[in-house]
């Protein structure tokens, strides 16, 4: 019974990581992606707080020229929201108006990100969270035997 347990435990580790994986792989593909310039039109926050750190996820839109053709996106990055203590910095560097440089998708130049983040230390963390988890589940439901050749001192 404790082989089916460590399977399914292994599995949803692997489930749950797998969107981290995938936003840490595409990241690091769009980095490599050409950069052509952009100008900020619009940027507004939504703010939120998880355990007691406070989060923003940025909406913004930025235009850009590929080809003589305009060009319009929203996205940052691939990964989730962002700490709210670097919301005055990322509002400074992301004004509207300012000029910023954006990673466009070769072949097809309607997709852009403006800051591909591959966050290696974020798949990592949440990977030794998952398996700590599951891990507690797995001791607690298999707790380790003791040795039973040995005399039993509790009713001498």
């Amino acid at each position: 019974m404790r082989f089916p347990l460590l399977i399914t435990l292994s599995v949803l580790t692997i489930a749950l990581m797998a969107p981290e994986v995938q936003h840490f792989i595409a990241d690091s593909e769009a980095l490599k992606w050409p950069e052509v310039p952009a100008t900020i039109s619009a940027l507004q926050f939504e703010n939120s707080a998880k355990l007691k750190d406070p989060y923003f996820m940025p909406h913004i839109v930025y235009k850009y020229t590929v080809d003589g053709r305009e060009f319009t996106g929203d996205r940052v990055s691939l990964g989730g929201p962002f700490l709210g203590y670097d919301m005055g910095v990322f509002e400074r560097e992301h004004a509207v108006g300012r000029q910023v440089n954006v990673h466009v998708e070769p072949g097809r130049p309607e997709i852009a990100i403006l800051e591909p983040k591959p966050d290696l230390v974020l798949v990592f963390s949440r990977l030794i969270a998952a398996a700590m988890f599951f891990s507690l589940i797995y001791i607690s439901t298999y707790p380790p035997v003791l040795n039973r050749s040995a005399p039993s001192t509790l009713c001498d």
